[in-house]
């Protein structure tokens, strides 16, 4: 047995709000409550773990990131950080100088409002910076990247080349490839690019998974991909088999939302080793996953009306509504869980059309539907979206990277971006993600930015316990394990992390300051400060 005392544990069950110590033994939480209360439960024999004050929450689930992509990631050069064109092309030079000849170049996460010139490096400059190379940089929202020359020549794309269903591949007013690529272009470059080292993918994904704990997470909803129908391009066909091999070293617990074209894939999968339907598993397959349309950033998320700031652009379907709406069908019918990817009105709009005829045709269930990112969201689809039972799921840190271009994007629209209040204000269901690695996947990044909105729509920011219930009771809804999860009471899970401070007496702005000082899944240590 564990018996930690001295806690502030802030509980989130309403029988029992708060408390002072928690007594934990074969993985769940045997007694919760005051020192005086739970230490006469605790045998002599049982291990302490003296917090001295500091907060206990549940620990919190991360309800939207790609792991596999992450891992990938860390083995890429990461270009958020970058500050003028100058210093990126010398990032790419100096890469190129140490790479083998031809030897591929990857920059991601760029972007571009984050640079004085504020514009995507064209095809030529990265000719010139990297020219032996086949070099992609892709912009941080995962779905606009530029290619080199070589790159788009290793791939077959000229002038000539048409467009592939859902993706553009973008030409000048001359009819010359500028290096652009939009969603399902991007994957014509991607899948020419050889896969990782295994050895150095496996080291890369340990070390996503102990960043996961270092920021209190505790369970994971991860998004893997069955074919080339994705961001990972045919790398897509790798991700099922490179989390098995990670399966063993991964510490939190999975929930698996699949992307895939037919039921049969899911349905394989469940039968698999990575489906355990227990209470207390470490992966269970969930959700069919499904992609609509693109980016506020890359101007492809499928809007009503243009752009503000790109007049002749309303975004990009990654579907024909008839695929669209035989897979919803298909997944609704069969009992399954879907996870829909929606970030422009119109494509929300058409989704919740598809989803109200799939309703509507079959007996009531507790289906629990998710929209993913539900990202502009007018009131009258907010209604909808009550009407129908289905779950929000956001990721608050869009608002902290967003916030300082949006605005130009959206115009007036900018009210309906990332509506939270308004989603709970109707009584949806809202859990919190990141989609990492497109975002820092730290929880505190997601609570701090939906709290205090940074400008962005402020009239939409929610109290800290309502950020917080996102990342945890929330999220074991979600997930349909809130009997489990969520909340810290007798017989749930002892899946905690425990904080510098007290989140819900800082104040708003001071909410990043806090730190994670310890995550425990099942009762056992998997991160400490």
């Amino acid at each position: 047995m564990l018996l930690i005392k001295n806690a502030n544990v802030i509980t989130l069950s309403p029988t029992r709000p708060r408390a002072e110590a928690i007594l934990i033994e074969d993985g769940r939480i045997k007694a919760v409550g005051s020192m005086a209360e739970v230490s006469l439960l605790a045998p002599k024999s049982a291990e302490l773990l003296d917090l001295q004050g500091k907060t206990v929450l549940p620990g919190f689930t991360e309800c939207h990131m790609h792991p596999i992509l992450y891992a990938f990631f860390l083995l890429n050069l990461d270009l958020n950080g970058m500050r003028s064109m100058q210093e990126l092309l010398g990032c790419m030079r100096s890469k190129a100088a140490e790479a083998a000849p031809d030897q591929w170049l990857m920059g991601l996460r760029f972007n571009e409002e984050g640079i004085t010139e504020q514009r995507l490096p064209t095809m030529a400059e990265l000719d010139a910076a990297a020219p032996q190379h086949p070099t992609l940089v892709l912009r941080y929202c995962g779905h606009l990247a530029i290619a080199n020359s070589p790159a788009l020549a290793l791939a077959g794309i000229s002038h000539d080349t048409p467009n592939p269903h859902g993706g553009e591949i973008e030409r000048d007013s001359s009819g010359k490839l500028t290096g652009v690529l939009r969603e399902t272009a991007i994957s014509l470059v991607t899948d020419q690019i050889p896969p990782p080292d295994f050895e150095a993918f496996m080291q890369a994904g340990e070390r996503t998974f102990a960043q996961l704990a270092s920021y209190g997470i505790t369970s994971v909803h991860g998004i893997l991909q069955t074919s080339d129908a994705g961001p990972s391009g045919k790398l897509g066909y790798l991700e099922i088999s490179a989390l098995k091999a990670l399966h063993d070293k991964i510490p939190q617990r999975l929930n698996l939302m699949i992307m895939a074209t037919e039921a049969s894939q899911i349905e394989e999968l469940r039968a698999s080793e990575l489906h355990d339907p227990a209470p207390d598993s470490m992966c269970k397959v969930g959700p069919w996953k499904i992609i609509c349309d693109g980016s506020l950033g890359g101007h492809s998320a499928v809007m009503f009306k243009p752009y503000s700031d790109a007049p002749n652009m309303t975004g990009i379907k990654l579907w024909t509504d008839d695929e669209l709406e035989r897979m919803i069908r298909e997944a609704h019918f069969k009992g399954m869980q879907l996870a829909v990817h929606c970030i422009g009105d119109r494509m929300l709009h058409i989704v919740l059309e598809i989803l109200a005829k799939a309703i509507a045709d079959s007996p009531p269930r507790d289906h629990r539907h998710r929209i993913e990112h539900a990202s502009v969201a007018p009131p009258e689809l907010v209604r909808r979206a009550k009407e129908l039972g289905l779950i929000m799921s956001v990721q608050p840190p869009f608002i902290y990277s967003e916030r300082s271009w949006v605005h130009k994007r959206l115009g007036e629209r900018i009210s309906s971006l990332y509506p939270f209040h308004s989603f709970l204000e109707e009584g949806l269901t809202m859990c919190g993600g990141s989609d990492a690695p497109v975002e820092s996947a730290e929880p505190l990044l997601g609570i701090y930015s939906a709290v205090n909105r940074l400008g962005v729509a402020p009239e939409q920011a929610i109290s800290i316990e309502d950020a917080i219930r996102m990342y945890t009771t929330h999220a074991a809804y979600a997930a349909f394990e809130e009997s489990v999860k969520g909340t810290i009471e007798t017989g749930k899970l002892a899946d905690l992390v425990v904080l510098s401070g007290d989140p819900l007496s800082t104040p708003p702005e001071r909410l990043r300051d806090l730190s994670v000082e310890m995550t425990l899944v099942g009762g056992k240590v998997i991160f400490s400060r």
